[in-house]
């Protein structure tokens, strides 16, 4: 994998060095072909000494240049000499007095080759039987002459070509090579991480600095995430298993009890044994429908599939029925149960059939794992009060109306108050056994499902409080 990409760095920057080269060479081309066309002809020293015979006039012997001409002459900073068929001189303008005043044709030739004149090229053209020479000082136009045999400059040139794309892509597999491993270095670790999150194992990688440090940071976040996500599939997966051997317990006991007093109803037992037996089969078939029901509730609660029936409810009115309601059933009437409303009217958007069952859950729970003489104090605030919050400071935070159940029983150890609402788990500092084991679970399901939040608070020993949260 390491050399793939290497190998794949490395052919990109040789196909990025033959394209550069290959328009390089276009571009250029184009340049010169632009650079040598009329339109950039039209300004140089070559074109002007072309078109100057139009300021010369010929008449015989007799020459002249217009004054348009000379202007243009001392503009260019140039000078004109006109020479007869022989090379003699008819004519001169500003021409300097080196210059001789007939010409062989091999000084001609000699003077239109080389730069006899310090920093004047001459150039020559001709008008009728006359030809004349214009020079030209502190040109930049440079004249070299040279010869050449085209078959083997075009073999020079190609061999040349050849050798500079072959060094060229030398130096690009020399550099590819060198900064190839720099680059697949890091990413051969990061697909070996990876691969290893594929495998399930969340090992970070160790990160250096560079251009791939962000990839990595992500990489090791998505790890940690993954890892815990991992943990608590098996904490889930723990929770399921031990739920299934609860359900499975909860239910093969109560079947176990009708089965066998079922079988005891048929050898013709008494009457009184009769409706002794009656009795304790109706009552662990009560038993099984609750703890369906509750199954069926919690399952639709956890999943959303429990449409909520919300409507504007006053908290006050709406605890204070429930209270009463407690007070006068005949399993809680005896006991010590209390209410304290808010001093203000609290309205909030609640289900009021599910919250009622839920509240009803927190405090049988308070009666059901404690004492008999158990107080319980039931209390509503604007918001979280102040006296509590020594107790827990992040609670003060959270918005909104709450509803504060206190007792003074035995308490909740600290290790067992993660665990509390969780289906099944039953406290270690309590030996009682009712209910279906999902009534706290329930309460936090449906309290949380209406926006709310429900906290519980104890030391251990001496009592414990139950904070509700509305949403309001």
């Amino acid at each position: 994998m390491r050399w793939k990409i290497t190998n794949r760095f490395l052919a990109s920057i040789i196909a990025i060095v033959i394209i550069v080269f290959f328009v390089n060479t276009i571009i250029t081309i184009s340049y010169f072909y632009l650079r040598s066309s009329p339109s950039s002809e039209s300004t140089s020293p070559e074109t002007f000494t072309r078109n100057f015979e139009k300021y010369i006039t010929v008449n015989g012997q007799n020459i002249n240049v217009s004054e348009t001409g000379k202007k243009q002459l001392d503009n260019k900073q140039a000078f004109i000499q006109v020479l007869d068929d022989g090379g003699k001189e008819l004519y001169r303008y500003n021409a300097p007095k080196e210059l001789p005043s007939s010409y062989t044709p091999t000084q001609l030739i000699h003077y239109y080759k080389y730069i006899v004149i310090p920093k004047t090229s001459l150039f020559f053209s001709e008008k009728d039987s006359v030809s004349y020479v214009i020079g030209m000082q502190n040109t930049n136009t440079q004249r070299y002459i040279f010869t050449f045999n085209a078959q083997d400059l075009f073999g020079v040139a190609s061999r040349g070509i050849v050798i500079f794309l072959l060094v060229d892509i030398l130096i690009a597999i020399i550099v590819g090579l060198f900064f190839g491993q720099k680059l697949t270095k890091p990413l051969h670790a990061l697909i070996e991480g990876i691969h290893s999150l594929r495998q399930r194992s969340f090992q970070k990688i160790p990160v250096k600095k560079g251009v791939y440090k962000k990839v990595f940071d992500n990489v090791n976040d998505l790890a940690s995430t993954l890892d815990a996500y991992e943990k608590q599939q098996q904490q889930n997966e723990k929770i399921r298993n031990e739920w299934i051997s609860n359900i499975s317990h909860d239910m093969k006991t109560p079947l176990a009890s009708i089965r066998g007093y079922a079988e005891l109803l048929n050898e013709t037992p008494t009457k009184e044994e009769i409706e002794k037996y009656s009795r304790i089969i109706e009552t662990k078939a009560i038993y099984m429908d609750e703890l369906l029901n509750d199954l069926n509730l919690t399952m639709k609660l956890r999943n959303h599939a429990l449409p909520l029936q919300k409507q504007t409810t006053s908290l006050n009115s709406f605890s204070r029925e429930m209270i009463i309601q407690l007070l006068n059933d005949d399993a809680t009437n005896q006991r010590q149960l209390s209410f304290e409303p808010s001093a203000n009217e609290i309205t909030v958007e609640i289900d009021q059939k599910l919250m009622r069952r839920a509240i009803i859950n927190l405090i049988d729970n308070a009666f059901i794992h404690n004492d008999d003489d158990v107080q319980v104090d039931v209390s509503l605030y604007d918001s979280y009060p102040q006296t509590l919050r020594e107790q827990n400071e992040k609670l003060s935070t959270i918005p909104g109306p709450c509803m504060i159940i206190q007792d003074n029983g035995k308490g909740i150890l600290p290790q067992d108050l993660d665990n509390i609402f969780e289906r099944y788990y039953r406290g270690t500092n309590t030996q009682n056994t009712r209910g279906t084991g999902l009534g706290m679970a329930i309460a936090r399901d449906i309290i949380e499902a209406q926006g709310g939040h429900v906290t519980l608070l104890s030391d251990g020993h001496s009592g414990t409080t139950i904070v509700i949260h509305f949403k309001k």
